[in-house]
């Protein structure tokens, strides 16, 4: 019996894994079939469960699981000692002798009270009445109850002869009754007898329907747990779990080979992470193509055609942990007109090249050594974008836990292009910047202590986000121009520069952004937004703004003030992208701004052209390949009768890489 159990309790355990309950016996169904073994198990400790409290007895059984229950059981195993007998097969153990008689059964432990009955359900049909089984002996006799009155006397009889007077004789026998008088009335009923025996029980009628149950009485306590059967040996153990492996062989088999398809995926995917790392740590190429076609003039037609090309390639890529390079090159097919970096058509020069590496132990800090594109804000201070610099920057992040930043560039530039009264020279540079903020809002400081020869100056930069909506708004005012002249000294002009954007209204395919700028007409620094990088197309009206300035970044120039807005739809993939400008003149003193020279500064007080309007569509049509179609027009000003409307039409294929 024992050994009967044993296998039972091993076959569930394939098919049941072990969990974590106080009783898992209770999550199986009480008139499952296994019910049984599962209570035995979990009695012996062999299965203690899901930490959920469940058996999941359908579940399949896995090699960690069938383990640690062969553990348990091979725990409840006794050890064999010195002094055994041996048995085929090596293995020792005490000499089993005939089984002993069965242990008695422990006390049966009291009967729970017993649980409400249950309503009574309707009577069944009345049987037919059974014969009347053989009348029991009777019971003695009642008392009789008192006498009724004496019915009436019957006829005398006819005289019978006179004899002699003799002697009284004895009674003579006693005549026949008359008939009886009516019965008095019945008296009282004497106490009733003792019942005798019941005769047979006549055959039972149907039974009725079934009322129904009653709530279950609460159950007794278990009774006293009974004497344990013997321990199975360990041959015997060892033969029941080589015919379970047996059994279930093919269920192993299949468990080892998903356990090394899933080791080799293991190792297969760590190989792969191992390149990863490896592959990002060495160069890696980047750049961009900016390829654009179409026609500006007066009229799109032919004669008014232009194209430009545009491309930049560079390598960048970690040297060490720590350190990192950049290095990148530049060429254009259209030459500059002198105002923004000074290349020619077709030049190819250095745009990039640099190592950037942190220091964690004296100084925390992020360190920049090399030729580099520097900007600040808004850029009406700091940015550097017609022309990069050669220099160190250092960004201090998060300053002894203040929430302080700073960000300081010092070296030099080339400013040979740079058309002023200025010799040309390479010249030293030193910016820096402090900012704070918090996840909603930044405030930035600027800082310009020798730009362009002796220029200087300050700004003030704040940013925010509410209500889903961003602001970014900058001050900057000029302390000294390049001859390092004070501005103070100019009577009629205060050189600041103030630039606002501001998401007016922001949907989820639509965004309308306000605009703001206004630069005072002594405002000039080199390494500004109101200097920006730009390339001249062939057919540029000299005293329209250059279509690039204000088509592809946001329009400050010296001397104006603008006042515009961009709408964004997006159409599906396509995005369209509708902007407008209308600008006004702060002075008739333009000798600082883009149309120095260009026209009489006393008869020249108004702009050529003041009213800008532009759509594009554009459309990634492959990763990093959009496609773009731009139509543009400045519109002349009144003043001027002999300007006429110019146009642009231009398609665009721009490749990043």
């Amino acid at each position: 019996m024992t050994r009967t159990l044993l296998c039972v309790a091993l076959v569930l355990m394939l098919v049941a894994p072990s969990f974590a309950a106080k009783n898992p016996a209770e999550t199986v169904p009480f008139d499952h079939w296994a019910y049984d073994a599962v209570q035995k198990l979990v009695e012996s400790g062999i299965i203690v469960g899901y930490p959920d409290g469940t058996f999941r007895g359908e579940r399949t059984m896995t090699r960690y699981e069938f383990a640690m229950a062969i553990s348990r059981l091979l725990d409840l195993i006794p050890q064999a000692k010195p002094g055994d007998t041996t048995i085929g097969g090596g293995t020792t153990r005490p000499t089993v002798g005939p089984a002993g008689a069965t242990g008695a059964t422990g006390a049966t432990g009291p009967v729970g009270p017993q649980g409400a009955a249950g309503p009574q359900g309707p009577a069944g049909a009345r049987g037919e009445r059974g014969s009347a089984g053989p009348a029991g002996p009777a019971g003695p006799a009642g008392t009789a109850g008192p006498a009724g009155p004496p019915g009436p006397p019957g006829p005398a009889g006819p005289p019978g002869p006179r004899g002699e007077r003799g002697p009284v004789g004895p009674t003579g026998p006693k005549g026949d009754m008359g008939p009886a008088g009516p019965a008095g009335a019945a008296g009282p009923q004497g106490a009733v007898g003792p019942v005798g025996p019941a005769g047979a029980q006549g055959p039972a009628g149907p039974a009725g329907p079934a009322g129904p149950q009653g709530v279950a009485g609460v159950a007794g306590p278990a009774g006293a747990k009974g004497d344990k059967g013997d321990a199975p040996s360990p041959d015997e153990v060892r033969a029941i779990c080589k015919k379970l492996l047996d059994e279930f062989s093919d269920d192993i088999k299949a468990i080892r080979d998903d356990v090394d398809a899933l080791e080799d995926n293991v190792y297969d995917l760590s190989d792969r992470v191992a390149y990863l790392e490896e592959a990002s740590k060495g160069p890696k190429a980047f750049g961009f193509i900016d390829y654009r076609i179409g026609y500006d003039g007066e009229v799109i037609q032919a004669g008014n055609e232009f194209d430009n090309l545009t491309a930049k390639i560079g390598i960048e890529g970690k040297v060490t942990n720590d350190l990192s390079a950049r290095v990148a090159l530049k060429t254009r097919d259209t030459g500059d007109d002198g105002t923004v970096d000074g290349y020619d058509a077709g030049a190819i020069w250095l745009d990039e090249a640099y190592l950037k590496f942190p220091t964690k132990k004296l100084l925390h800090a992020d360190w920049t050594v090399g030729r580099q594109f520097v900007s600040e804000g808004l850029g009406l201070l700091i940015n550097d974008e017609r022309k990069s610099q050669q220099g160190l920057r250092g960004q201090f992040n998060n300053v002894y836990g203040t929430g302080l930043n700073y960000d300081v560039f010092a070296g030099g530039g080339e400013y040979e292009f740079m058309t002023s009264d200025m010799p040309a020279k390479t010249d030293g540079y030193l910016a820096m910047a402090m900012s704070y903020g918090r996840p909603s809002w930044k405030l930035t400081g600027q800082y310009l202590h020798d730009g362009y020869a002796d220029e200087q100056g300050w700004a003030g930069t704040f940013w925010a986000k509410f209500w889903g909506r961003e602001l970014y708004a900058e001050v900057a005012k000029q302390l000294k121009w390049a001859s390092g002249v004070d501005t103070d000294t100019a009577s009629f002009s205060e050189p600041t520069a103030i630039m606002a954007m501001l998401d007016v209204f922001k949907g989820s395919n639509w965004a309308l952004r306000g605009f703001y700028s206004d630069v005072d007409a002594t405002y000039d620094v080199a390494y500004s937004t109101t200097n920006p990088y730009f390339e001249n197309y062939s057919g540029n009206e000299p005293l329209a703004v250059p279509w690039q300035r204000w088509l592809d970044r946001p329009l400050a120039m010296t001397n104006v003030q603008a006042i515009g807005g961009q709408l964004e739809l997006k159409l599906g993939k396509p995005t369209v992208e509708l902007a407008y400008y209308d600008l006004q003149a702060n002075s008739n003193y333009w000798a600082q701004s883009p149309y120095a020279g260009l026209e009489d500064t006393s008869e020249f007080g108004e702009l050529p052209y003041n009213k800008l309007f532009s759509v594009k569509v554009t459309q990634e049509v492959a990763d990093g390949v959009n496609l773009g179609l731009t139509y543009a027009l400045q519109t002349a000003n009144d003043a001027y009768s002999s300007l006429e409307q110019q146009n642009l039409l231009a398609a665009q294929v721009t490749v990043g890489f």
